[in-house]
């Protein structure tokens, strides 16, 4: 091949434009709240997505990250720490690319610094406001087993240091001080969002407060965890095997946070008091058209949500038993 034209074919590689399909880097595939929003990501998916499993582990994402910027002209991320994306940021800069972050929001310092990202999520705050609405929804003798006048609050959370999780355990406290309720919190145990770890944690909780009378959890994963360890341990017991716990029959409230689908059924069967739904579908819509908006140069008049300063909040659902 002739020098010339050697320069021509690499001038054309050069300037080959970004692929158009989207890559979405989750923090870890394996968590039942992310698990069901990458199906609701998917169902909604105008451009085509490549889903990329972090594995909960930084280095793994970065370097997924590393391997995909180049070539895509947006990223989606829910990062595995919200304090590990400011070498994402400054690269997408270099590179003109757009991300768009979810559920894991980034620090406000790093996020200001991006020349062209946008974050969609929900204020963890709400989240524990409604999760007292619920508490309020249960009459005060049924909590105060022991007619101390207390609750005896155990608390589920999610990741040490995890924005969410600290600020939904906070709230959760400050809210029901605010609404009158006399606590005595027991113990805040930390769980990871996971669910076999909150059955464990559930059954050395049992052992060590027998006075408990209420479980919140930063999630429903862990809810759930909660309800298999009081089942097993005959706090929960559908004696007459209808499949349904009903008034008559041993139970104990949990309330968790997210709304998934075998959450709701669990409040169907009377086990699961309540949830606050973390709106996925909404969440995902918006992503979606967020991608349009960059990809396909939509307009922001067709965008659905209110988004200021880049962010878009969706707001969370209250849903109690029927």
């Amino acid at each position: 091949m002739k020098p010339l034209s050697i320069l021509i074919v690499l001038f054309l590689v050069g300037c080959q434009p970004s692929v158009r399909q989207v890559p979405v880097l989750y923090y870890d595939v394996e968590d039942a709240y992310i698990a069901d929003f990458k199906a609701r990501l998917s169902s909604l998916e105008s451009e085509p997505l490549i889903h990329i499993d972090g594995q909960n582990r930084v280095n793994t994402q970065n370097e997924q990250f590393m391997d995909w910027v180049d070539h895509h002209s947006v990223m989606v991320i829910n990062p595995v720490d919200r304090l590990s994306v400011l070498p994402m940021i400054l690269k997408a800069n270099k590179e003109k690319k757009t991300i768009i972050f979810f559920n894991r929001e980034p620090l406000d310092d790093d996020f200001k610094k991006a020349q062209s990202a946008y974050y969609v999520g929900a204020y963890p705050y709400q989240s524990a406001q409604f999760q007292v609405d619920l508490v309020d929804e249960m009459a005060f003798e049924v909590l105060d087993n022991n007619k101390d006048g207390l609750i005896q609050l155990v608390i589920l959370k999610g990741e040490q240091g995890h924005q969410d999780a600290e600020i939904r355990s906070r709230g959760v406290i400050e809210t029901l001080i605010q609404r009158g309720y006399q606590l005595d919190l027991l113990e805040v145990r930390v769980a990871n969002f996971d669910r076999s770890l909150a059955t464990k944690a559930t059954k050395d909780l049992i052992e060590l407060y027998p006075q408990m009378e209420l479980i919140i959890s930063n999630n429903d994963a862990m809810a759930l965890g909660a309800i298999d360890a009081l089942i097993e341990e005959g706090w929960m017991n559908d004696s007459n095997q209808n499949g349904v716990i009903d008034g008559t029959e041993p139970w104990f409230p949990v309330i968790g946070i997210d709304g998934l689908p075998e959450a709701i059924e669990s409040m169907e069967k009377g086990y699961l008091f309540g949830t606050v739904k973390n709106d996925s579908e909404a969440m995902a819509h918006a992503i979606v058209q967020l991608i349009d908006i960059v990809l396909n140069k939509m307009s922001w008049s067709e965008f659905d949500y209110t988004i200021e300063d880049r962010k878009v909040y969706i707001d969370y659902i209250l849903i109690n038993r029927p």
